[in-house]
């Protein structure tokens, strides 16, 4: 076969994406981050009963056109931080058994909180955030996670002034953990339709980052 040439692979049945920002607030309030992301005025602690019967006539609906694969993608905001998170997670896993449920979070939740709540989760995202973090419950997080879970990215926003420190704490988490799938992630200069990525103002850390992406 031409290695050069591109596959089209598609699902055998069709399946429903859903991407949902569950609220704005955020345990951590990072520098390069948008306040709309953390500032906390949109949190949808309420309502839960009314969550749970949207979700029922949106999957019934789709279930009746032949549709028995769902993912849903949970965003915040910490998504780990909204008051309907698990009950949400708990119902798709019981209502919709061959779903796939995944999250993007900053792992900094206990490791209590993982231990009673994994089995929920098939892909986690794991953003690290080198102002806020704890490094060694991020550290115990990982450790648990990443073989209890389909997919565990260790995914590390590369902050401009404590770079260094990243990638150290980066390379010390390739020697403790059993597996992983990591991303040194470069940060936006804006969140908006039209951002790009930072101007990183010392050229070897641009250097270093168009030679490292991901690792396994």
């Amino acid at each position: 076969m031409d290695g050069r040439k591109l596959l089209k692979i598609e699902p055998n049945q069709p399946y429903l994406d859903v991407v949902w920002q569950v609220s704005n607030f955020c345990n951590y309030k990072c520098s390069y981050c948008n306040p709309g992301n953390y500032c906390g005025d949109s949190r949808n602690d309420e309502n839960l009963i009314t969550y749970i019967q949207n979700l029922e006539i949106i999957t019934k609906k789709y279930r009746d056109l032949g549709y028995e694969n769902f993912k849903f993608f949970f965003s915040g905001g910490e998504p780990t931080a909204w008051k309907n998170f698990i009950p949400i997670c708990e119902w798709i896993y019981s209502a919709l058994p061959r779903a796939t449920l995944a999250v993007n979070t900053n792992l900094s939740r206990p490791l209590a909180w993982w231990e009673k709540h994994y089995h929920l989760f098939d892909d986690i995202v794991a953003s690290y955030h080198v102002e806020w973090a704890d490094k060694k419950r991020y550290e115990a997080n990982s450790i648990f996670l990443c073989d209890k879970v389909n997919y565990l990215s260790t995914k590390m926003l590369m902050h401009e002034e404590r770079f260094w420190e990243v990638v150290e704490f980066g390379n010390y988490l390739k020697t403790v953990m059993p597996n992983y799938f990591l991303e040194w992630t470069p940060l936006f200069d804006e969140m908006s339709p039209n951002t790009g990525p930072w101007h990183y103002k010392d050229e070897e850390k641009t250097k270093w980052l168009h030679e490292h992406t991901t690792e396994i």
